[in-house]
């Protein structure tokens, strides 16, 4: 049971259909919060909103690399629940394990799009109305492994890498508008975000 410190809060959570995402979903919602969940995925998105108690989640699906579906999530985000207070970026993808030198140069640029890019559209698109509306709160998730080495992760290491050095920054830029910039390390649970190329 939640004890209600995220009541009548907003959330938009990207990656909410399975994970890590789901688990942010389900507990916001027994904090108090409704939350738009963003995924690529119809069909795990659809399934954690029906979980969840009627119009406190809303799926809506996207993909974090694109900054026009970033603007649709915001406007849905408005218009459902008149408001945005936190933004979660939580979706990411990792290569396979194997040698670093084998991973292909489309699956590094696939998973900067989602593990770096999306924040940067997320920033474009979210920050402006945080300031206007006098603060707002951004958690990006980042990584164990951009600080740890890992054998054979060097290159979804270094796109976690990138979220904490984007998040050091923001956090100092963003301070004079009362916008909060976090980072949470991820560590070796399972989640959804292990994809296989192709």
């Amino acid at each position: 049971m939640g004890q209600g410190r995220l009541r009548n809060k907003a959330a938009i959570v990207t990656g909410g259909g399975s994970g890590f995402g789901e688990g942010i979903v389900h507990k916001f919602i027994l904090e108090g919060a409704n939350v738009i969940i963003v995924d690529i995925n119809r069909l795990e998105g659809l399934r954690v909103q029906n979980n969840e108690p009627p119009g406190r989640a809303i799926f809506v699906k996207g993909d974090v690399s694109s900054e026009p579906d970033w603007k649709m999530v915001r406007e849905v985000a408005l218009e459902k629940f008149g408001k945005i207070d936190i933004v979660v970026n939580n979706a990411g993808i990792v290569h396979e394990v194997q040698p670093s030198l084998e991973t292909s140069e489309d699956m590094l640029d696939r998973m900067y799009k989602v593990n770096v890019k999306s924040i940067y559209h997320s920033a474009k698109t979210i920050a402006p109305y945080f300031q206007a509306q006098g603060g707002g709160v951004f958690v990006n998730i980042s990584s164990m492994s951009s600080i740890r080495p890992r054998p054979k992760y060097a290159w979804y290491s270094a796109t976690k890498g990138g979220v904490r050095a984007v998040c050091l920054f923001l956090s100092f830029h963003f301070y004079v508008w009362r916008l909060s910039y976090d980072k949470m390390s991820a560590g070796d649970q399972e989640s959804g975000c292990r994809i296989c190329e192709g």
